[in-house]
């Protein structure tokens, strides 16, 4: 997790997040645990033919999946920031949000002088 933002009152829902991530994790850890060990008995005794347990084992993968998947409904205490700013809290590998398109103010004008980019600083 990353604080995008200097407000130290974020820092408890960082740490709550964290710790609802770290229990998401070890109860998918358990359940693969369990999940193969079963299996693995069932196809050492010959009741599990191959097919069957690869067809188990992604079985066992989406149900990882949609466990995972409840963090991101996860809802933050404080309002996110306005649009085109980064959220309060995300995950390090979110998706960045979309920029709003360029209006036409925003655009340099035909003829004007412009400078050698958008920041308006003069040509060399």
């Amino acid at each position: 997790m990353a604080l995008m933002r200097d407000d130290w009152r974020l820092v408890p829902e960082v740490l709550q997040i964290a710790r609802r991530t770290m229990r998401v994790v070890k109860a998918n850890i358990g359940f693969t645990a369990i999940y193969n060990l079963a299996g693995l008995s069932l196809a050492a005794f010959g009741v599990l033919p191959p097919i069957l347990a690869a067809a188990a084992q992604s079985i066992l993968d989406q149900g990882i999946l949609a466990n995972s998947s409840r963090l991101l409904r996860q809802k933050t205490l404080l309002p996110d920031a306005a649009p085109g700013m980064a959220p309060a809290i995300h995950p390090v590998r979110s998706v960045p949000r979309a920029v709003a398109p360029p209006t036409a103010a925003s655009l340099p004008q035909q003829g004007a002088d412009t400078g050698c980019c958008r920041c308006g600083a003069p040509a060399k």
